[in-house]
């Protein structure tokens, strides 16, 4: 009987980290969306940063 034996890997339990994450960067997020979608924040998908920065010149806010 002939197995072929895999390569191991080492076990990451949580994947790659991402960058930290900017709060001012999420603060402006979440405004620009609620400004868009008022008290339901689930219509719609989630602003980058740029359609956000660009809600928020549209509204006025900046």
């Amino acid at each position: 009987m002939s197995a072929v034996l895999a390569e191991k890997q080492p076990f990451v339990p949580w994947g790659p980290l991402t960058p930290p994450v900017n709060p001012e960067d999420t603060r402006l997020r979440y405004l620009a969306q609620s400004l868009l979608t008022g008290p339901e924040l689930g219509v719609c998908p989630p602003l980058t940063l740029d359609q956000a920065l660009d809600v928020l010149r549209w509204a006025g806010r900046l």
